[in-house]
């Protein structure tokens, strides 16, 4: 619990330093689902490269593979800030399983913030 409110003080903290950055969700999404993903996505950005996630989009819409595995490929995507992950994830969000369609959202988001850090090179 204490992890959580630590996270919702940096969040305030970030947020009042620079509230015209703020993007808000337009689904609503579960908090504990998002701090799953947020600490998915930074553990995948240690262990994983770019071209890892690349290589297993395609495990994405094979019926073999764990929710999990989904997971941490939806996640390493997002964080590659590749306009080509950032298509694969709007294709999934379309077509993918309905059970990780909150995690899609939330990777699309990263892959989106990614590319306009990109783009505006900040």
């Amino acid at each position: 619990m204490e992890e959580h409110e630590n996270l919702y003080e940096k969040i305030q903290e970030i947020v009042g330093t620079n509230p015209g950055n703020l993007k808000i969700l337009e689904q609503q999404i579960d908090m504990d689902l998002q701090l799953e993903y947020y600490e998915c996505s930074r553990r995948v950005k240690e262990d994983r490269d770019s071209a890892w996630a690349l290589e297993h989009i395609q495990y994405l819409n094979e019926p073999g593979y764990s929710l999990e595995v989904k997971k941490e490929i939806l996640a390493r995507l997002a964080s590659t800030g590749k306009v080509e992950s950032f298509r694969a994830l709007e294709s999934y969000l379309e077509e993918g399983e309905p059970s990780l369609r909150h995690w899609t959202v939330l990777s699309l988001n990263e892959c989106r913030m990614q590319l306009e850090s990109k783009i505006l090179d900040e």
